[in-house]
């Protein structure tokens, strides 16, 4: 059995196959938190799902800056990004 592999994001070490849940009081907030977890973990080749109480959610991801090229990560589904529009959410 392999060791998992922990990257410190934020102060917190997280393994390949945890959930996180952040919780969040300003847009501002939000934004460097999903940015650190998802410049971290898409810098890893892990596969990200965001799930945002929001319709309009991958643009809030196109538009935090990251390092990762979102819509290359979207369209070979390395990134899930699911809105509040969307029925699996």
């Amino acid at each position: 059995m392999s060791t998992p592999v922990h990257e410190p994001v934020l102060d917190f070490d997280i393994a390949a196959g945890d959930h996180v849940c952040a919780m969040y009081t300003v847009p501002a907030e939000r934004n460097a938190i999903l940015r650190a977890f998802l410049d971290a973990g898409l810098g890893a080749g892990h596969k990200c799902l965001i799930g945002l109480q929001d319709p309009d959610a991958p643009s809030i991801i196109r538009r935090l800056g990251m390092q990762a090229d979102v819509d290359r990560c979207l369209a070979s589904q390395q990134l899930d990004v699911l809105g509040a529009d969307d029925p699996q959410f």
